[in-house]
């Protein structure tokens, strides 16, 4: 999940008829929007197109949606009341996409800055990768002084899905320069940096020690951990909301208290097949070893992430698993299995202490990870990381909190009763 913007200059070619211009108006230079770094950027660089490439998305086929109003000159010398400006397509909403011969992004028809000193434009913009013309449609509208940004209520989110929508652009003339923008690098176009209206999480599964020599030099003893029957209760995850955001004139959008969407539908959930590789919910399980330590999908998103609705995070919502660790002992990994097993064990995490608190009857309650806090915020990725430790038979958490600035992170062990 990365904090993007880009500020795309377009060469546009049509004609005025489509752009709701005052008739006081005439066509002056053409819109434009040019990519530039005006803010600092995600901790992994990046751009609008590396973000879209993760979902499948060329450079031919990138796009975002955008509605833009204009604060016309009445005749008088002042501003009227805003009105739609683009024009053209269903409900003046313009499709902007990338042109990767001319490195540019264009929309579907063409526009011009409005000539008069008097007049303004201001722009909204969004991404939405599952959006359907019919429904799910984010759509900006003026009413009273007052812009809403907002998706229906009926906006249901996939494993793999991305929801940004960008920073209001008030009060835009014809390519202000880079002073009148107040950000570095940008001498013209309309400055657009999108936020995430979506969170992250992965879980991870680790194997802190795979083997220790002994006292003699010569054998070593062997550990193979196996990760089994990994479960989340059902109806716990939501993943079907209303995101509406609101902003005043030379505001920036109003969002929804603690970055949390609006009350879901209903609830619904994603089996724990859906968000774990198959065996890893059955008792066959998944062998931990030092290059397949992660149990996300790996057609998933980059990075192993799932795509979660902004949420709190309830006192049911546990993660449970059962650990098998397997002892050997010989010169090499393949001799000892040879000789046999010394040992085998299987951990239930219902079976262990409460390791600050976090392990309930039936498994982690994830709500109480203390560097976590009780919610999946938009625009944040959630990594939580599980490492076994067979020697000593206790599991330590690493919950970490991608913000953009920097990661929180803490290891805290959890005990076995």
């Amino acid at each position: 999940m990365k904090k993007f913007y880009f500020i795309a200059a377009i060469a546009l070619a049509a004609s005025a008829a489509c752009t709701n211009i005052d008739p006081v108006e005439a066509p002056d230079a053409k819109i434009g929007y040019q990519v530039a770094n005006y803010m600092i950027q995600t901790k992994a660089n990046g751009s609008f197109l590396d973000e879209l490439s993760g979902f499948g998305y060329t450079s031919s086929t990138a796009l975002f949606k955008s509605v833009a109003f204009i604060n016309a000159d009445d005749g008088n010398g002042s501003q009227a009341a805003p009105v739609r400006y683009y024009g053209g397509t269903a409900d003046n909403i313009e499709t902007i996409t990338y042109d990767s011969t001319e490195h540019e992004w264009s929309p579907s028809h063409t526009y011009y800055w409005p000539k008069s000193p008097n007049s303004t434009l201001d722009f909204f913009s969004w991404f939405d990768l599952t959006e359907d013309e019919n429904t799910n449609v984010a759509n900006a509208t003026y009413t009273t002084n007052t812009y809403t940004l907002a998706w229906s209520a009926d906006r249901t989110i996939s494993l793999k899905d991305n929801v940004m929508y960008a920073d209001p652009v008030w009060d835009q003339k014809k390519n202000k320069s880079a002073a009148q923008y107040g950000f570095d690098s940008v001498s013209e176009g309309v400055p657009t940096l999108f936020h995430h209206a979506l969170a992250q999480v992965r879980f991870q599964f680790k194997q802190k020690t795979m083997s220790k020599l002994d006292k003699n030099g010569t054998d070593s003893t062997f550990w193979v951990v196996t990760v089994k029957n990994i479960t989340i209760p059902a109806n716990t995850l939501k993943k079907n909301g209303t995101l509406s955001l609101t902003a005043a004139k030379s505001a920036s959008w109003t969002t929804p208290a603690n970055l949390i969407w609006g009350a879901a539908a209903s609830p619904a959930y994603w089996a724990t097949s859906d968000i774990f590789l198959a065996n890893a919910v059955s008792n066959t399980g998944i062998e931990l070893t030092k290059n397949a330590a992660t149990f996300s999908k790996v057609d998933q998103m980059a990075g192993e992430y799932i795509t979660v609705l902004p949420q709190q995070i309830g006192n049911t919502f546990l993660l449970n698993f059962d650990i098998t660790i397997d002892t050997y002992f010989g010169a090499t990994l393949s001799a000892a299995k040879t000789a046999g097993l010394v040992s085998s064990e299987t951990l239930h995490v219902k079976d262990f202490e409460t390791g600050g608190a976090i392990v309930k009857n039936s498994g982690i309650q994830l709500n109480l990870l203390t560097t976590i806090g009780s919610y999946w915020q938009m625009n944040k990725k959630y990594t939580y990381v599980f490492e076994i430790d067979p020697e000593t038979t206790t599991i330590l958490y690493d919950p970490a909190v991608e913000a953009w600035a920097d990661d929180v992170s803490q290891t805290q062990p959890v005990p076995n009763a």
